[in-house]
C-alpha cells in the first residue's frame, strides 16, 4: 500500500484499513459510507483524510493524466430556450 508504516504505527487500526479508507474515498464515497462500510466511527474516517491529506495530494499531483489522439464524437440536441439545437 501506499501508507507508510511510520505514520501508522501508534494507530489503532491496521495500515490496511486506512488505505482502504482514502481509496475508497478517492473513488468517491462518503465519510459516512466509509465508516459504515469498515464498521468504524466517521469521526476517524475524518481524522486520517485529514492526516494523510497532504500525503495524498503530493502522490496524486505526480500523476498526469493521459491524452488521447483520437476524438470521440456524437450528436446531441438540446432544448434551449423552446428551441432544439443539434451539437
Amino acid at each position: 500500500m501506499f501508507v507508510e508504516k511510520s505514520l501508522t504505527t501508534n494507530m489503532l487500526y491496521d495500515e490496511d484499513t486506512v488505505a482502504s479508507a482514502i481509496l475508497l474515498h478517492l473513488e468517491g464515497l462518503t465519510e459516512t459510507d466509509i465508516a459504515d462500510f469498515l464498521g468504524i466511527s466517521y469521526r476517524t474516517v475524518e481524522r486520517w483524510l485529514e492526516k494523510f491529506g497532504k500525503l495524498l495530494d503530493s502522490i496524486c499531483s505526480r500523476f498526469k493524466p493521459m491524452a488521447c489522439k483520437i476524438l470521440h464524437c456524437d450528436e446531441l440536441f438540446l432544448k434551449l430556450l423552446n428551441r432544439f439545437l443539434y451539437i
